[in-house]
């Protein structure tokens, strides 16, 4: 079961026993699309602070791994998701969300490089 709900990108499912129930088994299944990494890192930039560090970034997305999560930023850069914003330190890189004229002119962009 939990194999099938991780394949198809639900949350997991959540069993209630003993304390709770005494000679059953309750299991709850969301019928919702777990969150990605992505949305977890734009919801914090919505709703908490402005800039993000791949050391926020790591916590959020509860992955300890600095190289991967420096994957994963430098692929939101590209895809023009975030802006990086170069400080002179390697460790205080801040990323942060792009404004609307930003991207309005990454979409025409890429617009014009599909055709």
């Amino acid at each position: 079961m939990r194999v099938e709900m991780d394949r198809n990108k639900l949350y997991p499912p959540i069993f209630f026993t003993y304390p709770n129930l005494q000679d059953a088994v309750r299991v709850v299944l969301f019928n919702t699309i777990r969150a990605t990494e992505w949305d977890k890192v734009s919801f914090y930039l919505t709703h908490k602070e402005k800039y993000i560090t791949n050391e926020k970034v790591r916590k959020i997305i509860k992955n300890p791994d600095t190289s991967k999560v420096s994957r994963i930023l430098r692929k939101w850069v590209e895809q023009g998701l975030l802006i990086k914003i170069d400080t002179g330190a390697k460790k205080t890189i801040k990323y942060r969300l792009p404004i609307d004229e930003e991207r309005e002119y990454l979409f025409a962009n890429y617009n014009a490089n599909k055709n």
